[in-house]
């Protein structure tokens, strides 16, 4: 687990937010991050941006928010 200092831990407002948010926490296997903290620093690599792209497109995520997803 990568130790990241001063986490905000934001809580999602939208359901699509809790959505993304509940996959990060199951793909990087943690949930003391929340929807404003920064995924790379947080240990997301370029292999599980993939996987949280793909996981939240099978989520039925409209187009708009999957193509705004901005990980890396």
């Amino acid at each position: 687990e990568v130790e990241v200092a001063g986490l905000e831990n934001e809580k999602p407002k939208t359901t699509r937010e809790s959505v993304l948010l509940s996959i990060a926490h199951k793909l990087l296997n943690r949930n003391d991050f929340g929807v404003t903290d920064g995924l790379r620093e947080l240990g997301m690599d370029s292999l599980t941006a993939i996987k949280f792209a793909g996981k939240a497109k099978n989520e039925a995520m409209n187009n708009t928010i999957y193509k705004a997803i901005k990980i890396y």
